[in-house]
Parts: C-alpha cells; structure tokens; sequence
C-alpha cells in the first residue's frame, strides 16, 4: 500500500481528494484493461443523503456485479436537489433514502464519469420504499473512494471513511471482507478536511453507541485522535454481506 497526500492509495482501495481525482480514473481504467466485460449490466441501488452537498453509496454485495464499494459526491438539477431537501423536511422520521438508477456497468460509469439516470424513493428501492420523483438526470461530481469486495485494507479494524464539508458531516463503515456490514452515520466534527478514515477501538462486527456522545477515533495516515459525535442512523445493512454461499 502507498501514501499520497495523506490518503489511502493501494491496488485496491482507493479513497480520492481533487489530487488523486487523475489516478482514480487511471486506476478503474487498468482493472478494467485487465477484467475486460467482467460485469453485467445491473441495478446498482444506492444510498442518497446530505443537504448542502448530496452524497451516495453504493449497496454492496460480495458478488459480481454488486462487490464494489463506492462512495460518491453528486450532482442534481437545482429543482431536483431543492424537491430532495425539502423533502427530507417534511420527513424528519425517515433516515434512509435510495435511488435506483437505470442499469449499467459501475466501473464503467466510473470510469467515464458519466451521467445516469434513477429514480428517488423514501426508504429502501426494494423493501417497500415509495418512489418521490420520476426518471431524473444525476451526474457524477467526484468519487470519493472505490474499493472492489472483497479486501484485506481494513484487516481485521473496525473502520469508517468520513466524508463531508464544515456543514455537515458522515462516516461510512469501511467494508472489508464477509460477514461485514454497511452503516452510514451521521456525525458531527470539527475537522478542515475529508474524506479521512478513523478506526476506532472496538470489534470489526461491533457499532458504535448512537447516544450523541462524543468519541475519540484513531486516524489512519496522520496518526492522530480525531474527535466526533454520532448522530443519527441513516443506514445499516448484514444480510447483503453475508459470506457469499449464505443466502441473500
């Protein structure tokens, strides 16, 4: 594994400010010289959230061709992303939002940074969500990090990737190898820069009390405590990252 400017950079697992934008690209270029059509086209459903910037993740899985863990800043028109915030005001009950876009080939849209097109649902796309939009246009603002699953990155640490700007803040759990888990939190911190990736002192299988506490966490690459508070739960996830011979 090596290190640039602060951040992860390994074979696998990616985590990109605007100074590695350029070697994501080259990286998800060279695996996919490498594992040419290795993927179908799919539904690739991800997790929608944040007000100031909208950010989402994908909804992995430890099988082609959902084993990819992904987390990316995007773009809406400015009624569609005005319809977004204000409808998670009208619904300060509901954490979870999903899209559920039209299928292609993740690491090719990835790859080419391209436009796509979902719809917007109220909860889970899958488990009984209500659509709140039509078909609407969302671009690809910046990859924030990119690993294929399984990996070996995170060992046996209980990880998370914080994202956000000095508005509003989130941690997403670092997903490694099966049984994992995906969690998305969000948070409150007083840290200048993201995305950075904390471990913090528990198991690999064990979350972290959402009692509005603060919390000092480990930070990877500087070596450093980083301070922050958990807020709320928007998303948590076992059964779609059980070993890959379990049942889904």
């Amino acid at each position: 594994m090596k290190h640039l400017n602060g951040h992860i950079l390994g074979n696998k697992c990616y985590l990109v400010t605007a100074f590695t934008g350029l070697l994501m690209i080259l990286s998800v270029t060279l695996s996919l010289a490498q594992h040419p059509n290795a993927d179908k086209p799919a539904v690739h459903g991800m997790l929608i959230f944040g007000r100031h910037s909208i950010y989402a993740s994908h909804l992995p899985m430890f099988h082609s061709p959902h084993h990819y863990q992904v987390i990316l800043e995007l773009e809406l028109l400015k009624k569609d992303k005005a319809k977004f915030i204000e409808e998670q005001e009208k619904h300060p009950e509901n954490a979870t939002y999903t899209i559920a876009p039209v299928r292609f080939v993740l690491p090719e849209l990835l790859q080419n940074s391209q436009a796509f097109h979902a719809v917007l649902y109220r909860g889970h796309f899958e488990r009984g969500g209500t659509p709140i939009s039509d078909s609407i246009p969302i671009s690809i603002k910046r990859i924030i990090y990119f690993s294929p699953l399984p990996h070996d990155v995170a060992s046996n640490q209980n990880r998370y990737i914080l994202i956000g700007n000095e508005k509003e803040q989130f941690a997403v759990h670092q997903i490694a190898f099966a049984p994992d888990f995906d969690h998305i939190i969000q948070i409150r911190s007083a840290e200048k820069k993201y995305p950075i990736t904390v471990t913090t002192a528990r198991a690999k299988d064990e979350l972290p009390n959402l009692n509005g506490n603060w919390e000092t966490l480990h930070e990877i690459d500087e070596n450093r405590p980083v301070s922050i508070q958990w807020l709320r739960q928007l998303y948590l996830e076992f059964d779609d990252l059980k070993k890959p011979d379990d049942d889904h």
